[in-house]
């Protein structure tokens, strides 16, 4: 037998509580943006808390689904245009002020932070961020350089989920005759959307493309759409002390005892499992780790739904409920939206700063902002629409006393930031300090002779031919990543004839194997310089195998040199230590430290702390200059019949003493 709308559940609207309020919502609201405001603010103590995101898009999904259906059973349509605006009127009036504040504020900071930032606002203001970045190769796990506005791509993601999901909610419900059927519609989605993440990371050997894409990262809004539709009267249950046949007829004790353990479970392994995920395993993260968040956060929310008796529910719904949890859950919105761009700007703007002063500070000023916005702008919109909020404004301009002035600062402030925002976008710079002087020494190589490495002996053969040293650079071949190449000119001039080999981005991996093509070529130098702690963590292993490679053939030297960088690369520091460990026990390694040598003077890198300035480059060109004559030495002694050592070129001053 058909329903009498397309519409209907087991709840008839008569029965129906219309004002009812799922109570734990706004708390799981609050542990999601806890946990990614922790994750940004410091990674360290919970490396995974990014599957936040993915724990609100879950709550989206489902909460869209459900007050849609809610709307269609009361009145036996879904008016999207009104759904769109709600939406809008959520959602823009804070958004709008965060744009425009933040890019006024970035236009006084100059420098890095304004880069490429018309793309910013314009992906922002019109929740396109998420195409824009991946238009623009902008990577979401970028920390050294972080752009303004990156964690709008979420938002974005959102607006367009809540522009396609209604129209294909109607359809599904138009033409399908039964709430099984509907629920496979965003089902298939869901299992579409994981498919495609993984081809996409794949395809383009990155996680960005699959972890910024609408089509690659709806899974957890499918998810939540499918626990809607699973339940379509969760939002409009019976009026208490009204009981539905129906309800009543598929309620099962054992089921609802299954149904609350499954609840408590996922809200204790949504922790653990921030804990122990992490973006150094991407492909594990995305899209499995991030599907389990979804299928935890899911689990978490079925138990909180009016179906689900006992007294075992009632304690998550209460737990979830503490005042201090919904007071958060209900600015969370804010609280997103504001926490990136002050770090952003604290970022740029504090580099000297103790960091974890400097993110208190951030955390600090975000509730602040986020529950003012909440209280004078986000509200009042809500509750009385672009319209009467302007007009509400107007009158406040012409009445005396307190409000008058109120209202001449918020109007006085939007008017300077709105200016502001549109000179920041005119002066906007097209690259960061760091990209330009990696492109400055890409320059370099390219237009400066190329080195004559001398052919060395192959692996076949055993017998170590004597050291034979020769002046400035032309027996080392240095294999290195952007730091490298910004500081090519300096390496040039300090070791004249040196063949260097960078590139952006290379981890100790690619540089291993890169080393053994060129011993397997001929064309590795006596000495090899190895410049690689930047990207990823250098472990004895790979030392190991650095070293295996001097043994081959022809004796050489190994110099490794250590990275620089801000504290949140942790594997940096790691490297550092694995390998000064390493030269201590092993006379075919050398270090070159730069990382000591650049210790307290972040005047020699540009805002990155990981690049350097001229003045830096000059000074990691000596450090490798130093640490090269320091391996000649030692290969002089390691080779019989040597001449004597050719004294290298003085360095540069300002050279650090090395021991």
């Amino acid at each position: 037998m058909s329903s009498p709308t397309p519409f209907a559940s087991s709840v008839p609207p008569e029965a129906a509580e219309r004002k009812f309020i799922l109570r734990g919502l706004d708390g799981l609201r609050a542990v999601a943006v806890v946990a990614v405001i922790v994750y940004h603010l410091w990674p360290r103590a919970l490396p995974g808390g990014l599957i936040g995101v993915d724990l609100f898009f879950v709550i989206s999904g489902y909460l869209i689904t459900a007050l849609l259906l809610k709307e269609a059973a009361f009145t036996e349509r879904m008016r999207l245009p009104q759904f769109w605006m709600r939406r809008l009127r959520r959602l823009v009036p804070a958004m709008v002020l965060c744009v425009v504040v933040c890019t006024s504020l970035a236009l006084l900071i100059g420098g890095d932070v304004l880069v490429e930032m018309p793309r910013q606002v314009l992906g922002a203001v019109t929740y396109t961020s998420n195409w824009t970045n991946i238009a623009a190769g902008n990577d979401y796990f970028a920390q050294t350089s972080p752009e303004l506005y990156t964690n709008f791509w979420s938002l974005a993601l959102e607006e367009q989920f809540y522009l396609a999901w209604p129209v294909i909610l109607v359809v599904s419900c138009m033409f399908l005759t039964t709430w099984l059927r509907r629920r496979l519609v965003p089902a298939l989605l869901g299992v579409g959307s994981v498919a495609a993440m993984i081809v996409w990371n794949v395809i383009d050997n990155d996680t960005t493309r699959g972890y910024y894409g609408l089509d690659t990262h709806a899974f957890g809004l499918m998810i939540g759409a499918v626990l809607a539709l699973s339940i379509p009267w969760s939002m409009y249950p019976p009026r208490p002390g009204v009981r539905v046949w129906k309800v009543e007829e598929h309620y099962s004790p054992g089921r609802n005892v299954l149904r609350i353990l499954i609840g408590w479970a996922s809200l204790v392994l949504l922790p653990v499992l921030a804990s122990v995920l992490s973006e150094e395993n991407p492909k594990v993260l995305a899209p499995w780790g991030l599907l389990a968040a979804s299928i935890l956060g899911a689990g978490a929310i079925q138990c909180l739904l009016p179906d689900v008796r006992g007294t075992g529910a009632e304690g998550l719904r209460a737990l979830l409920s503490w005042r201090p949890l919904t007071w958060i859950g209900a600015r969370s919105y804010g609280i997103y939206l504001w926490h990136w761009p002050l770090m952003a700007l604290a970022h740029y703007s504090m580099p000297g700063f103790p960091e974890q002063l400097r993110n208190g500070l951030v955390l600090f000023l975000t509730v602040i902002i986020a529950a003012l916005s909440y209280r004078w702008l986000e509200q009042p919109v809500r509750r009385l629409g672009f319209l009467g909020a302007t007009a509400a404004l107007a009158r406040a301009l012409a009445r005396p006393g307190r409000a008058r002035w109120v209202a001449v600062g918020f109007s006085t402030v939007g008017i300077l930031s709105v200016a502001g925002t549109v000179v920041a976008c005119v002066h906007a710079p097209q690259m960061t300090q760091a990209e330009s002087v990696v492109a400055e020494g890409k320059a370099a190589l390219s237009s400066g002779p190329s080195p004559t490495p001398s052919p060395s002996a192959s692996p076949s053969e055993t017998a170590p031919e004597p050291y034979h040293p020769k002046p400035g650079g032309q027996d080392v071949t240095m294999i290195g990543d952007s730091v490298t190449l910004a500081a090519a000119t300096s390496l040039q001039d300090q070791m004249p004839g040196i063949d260097i080999d960078a590139a952006v981005s290379r981890n100790v991996g690619a540089g291993i194997d890169l080393a053994r093509e060129r011993l397997d070529r001929g064309t590795l130098g006596r000495i090899v310089v190895i410049s690689l702690s930047t990207n990823a963590e250098m472990t004895q292993g790979d030392i190991d195998q650095l070293s295996h490679i001097a043994e081959s053939g022809q004796v050489r030297e190994v110099v490794l040199v250590t990275g620089q960088a801000p504290a949140n690369l942790g594997w940096v520091d790691q490297s550092n230590r694995a390998i000064r460990e390493a030269a201590a026990k092993n006379d075919k390694l050398v270090v070159a430290d730069w990382a000591k040598a650049s210790d307290g003077r972040p005047e020699l890198l540009v805002s990155d702390g990981v690049h350097p300035e001229p003045a830096g480059q000059d000074l990691y060109a000596s450090t490798v200059a130093d640490a090269v004559q320091r391996a000649k030495d030692t290969l002089a002694r390691l080779t019989p019949d040597a001449p004597a050592v050719q004294a290298s070129p003085t360095p540069s001053p300002g050279a650090p003493a090395q021991g």
